[in-house]
Order: C-alpha cells, then sequence, then structure tokens
C-alpha cells in the first residue's frame, strides 16, 4: 500500500504537530521503520540515491491497514517536478496538505533550530554576518516560496486535492482546522487532545534580523498575497 495523505510543507512549518494530531486518529497510520519507530519523514522522493526504489518505499507502509495512510515529509514541498511526477503515477489519488507559516518567523524558527538546538550554538558564537548569511540562504527562502511549490505540485494534482494548513489557524482554531482534515479525508471526526498547546514557537529574535527577514520577504509576500488572497496574512 502507498499512502493518500502526503503532508508538506516546510521545516518548522508545522507539520510536526499535524503529525502528532493525525497519531490519535485510529483510521490514520504511518510508515514504519525499524530503526527509527513510526516515521513521520520518511525522506524517500527527496532522496536522490534511493527515490526510484518504489519497493523501498512501499515497503514502510506494508503494516498499514487503516482508510489514511501518511507520509508527512516537509521537503518533498520543493521536490523538482519530475519526481511529484513520480510521486503522482503511483499516487494519483492522494490527498496533498501544505502547511504554511508567516515566513519570516518559520525562516528564523529554522536558523534557531538548527543552531541553538541541534547544534547548540549561541547569538555570539558567530559574528552577525553568519547570521545574514543564513538569513539570505537559498534552500530556506525556497521552503518558504508557497505559492511557487503549491503551482508546482498543481501541474499533476488537481486543486481540489492540495489543501492549504495555515499555521496562524493551528495555533487559534486547531479543532476546526482537523475537522477540515477529517472532512477531506472522508474520515470520523474526532476531539483531539492536547490541541491548544503550542508548537515550533521560536525564541524572539534581535530586531536588525528581523527588519533583514522582513525586508527579504516584502517581495515574495506580495506575491503570495496576489496568489492566495489577501487575507493569507491573517491566517499564517
Amino acid at each position: 500500500m502507498y499512502p493518500n495523505f502526503i503532508g508538506i510543507g516546510a521545516p518548522r512549518g508545522g507539520t510536526t504537530w499535524v503529525f502528532k494530531m493525525l497519531q490519535q486518529h485510529s483510521d490514520v497510520s504511518f510508515g514504519f521503520d525499524s530503526r527509527r519507530g513510526v516515521l513521520k519523514e520518511v525522506h524517500f522522493f527527496d532522496n536522490s540515491k534511493q527515490y526510484k526504489h518504489l519497493k523501498v518505499y512501499k515497503n514502510y507502509f506494508k503494516n498499514c491497514n487503516t482508510q489514511i495512510v501518511a507520509d508527512i515529509t516537509p521537503a518533498y514541498s520543493i521536490l523538482p517536478l519530475n519526481r511529484i511526477k513520480l510521486v503522482y503515477s503511483i499516487m494519483p489519488n492522494a490527498n496533498i496538505f501544505l502547511c504554511v507559516r508567516n515566513p519570516v518567523d518559520r525562516h528564523w524558527s529554522h536558523i534557531s533550530r538548527y543552531n541553538f538546538v541541534r547544534l547548540k550554538r549561541k547569538m555570539e558564537d558567530f559574528p552577525d554576518s553568519y547570521w545574514i548569511e543564513q538569513c539570505h540562504s537559498p534552500g530556506i527562502l525556497a521552503f518558504s516560496d508557497y505559492d511557487i511549490n503549491y503551482q508546482r505540485w498543481n501541474q499533476y494534482f488537481k486543486e481540489s486535492q492540495i489543501h492549504i494548513l495555515y499555521f496562524g489557524e493551528m495555533q487559534k482554531t486547531p479543532q476546526n482546522v482537523f475537522n477540515h482534515i477529517f472532512d477531506s479525508l472522508k474520515i470520523k471526526r474526532i476531539v483531539l487532545k492536547d490541541s491548544k498547546k503550542r508548537v515550533n514557537m521560536a525564541k524572539i529574535y534581535p530586531n536588525r534580523f528581523q527588519t533583514i527577514l522582513e525586508q527579504i520577504y516584502e517581495p515574495r509576500i506580495k506575491r503570495m498575497k496576489s496568489f492566495f488572497g489577501e487575507d493569507i496574512i491573517n491566517k499564517w
């Protein structure tokens, strides 16, 4: 069995919270790996060494017997078109859920998580030039090009198959967001536990870096407002 739920987005964009909440539902299951246990992020299609070995991918889900089988891997949001085509060729009826968060907040959360938590660095360990370089990182920026990523997936998957999950709405009205997910997947609604727990919140960053990020994202946000609608800033 292949997944019929594909969660994409960006690191620090809310996908971990979606994973934790969906684990409460008896009709949803995830892949499994003997080394890592239950898999939120399979990282199959973004792996250049194995993405063509579909038997390997299918093996992750061999014990899934629920109505919904999920693969939530944020990195899939920036897959090149040829790999999205491959995803579509084996899972044409899958629902795609794209998590969208304020790109300035998400970008800094991405940077701070990697540096402060994983590498245990402190702000003062590096000069401002290092953090400015992180602000301009093409790879990190690409994750927040939500409109571009949406359109790339939309070249194969219908609009009715691509659902937008806004981080701000997850924080404000989590049950409503998940009711939308349940309805889209045609599974029963359940009342979620711990749904109001705040997730993926980064430390407040120094104003000088906030200003840099706001300047970087200003034209991108303008473009995204044109694509998704002006109200996007109230949702993410």
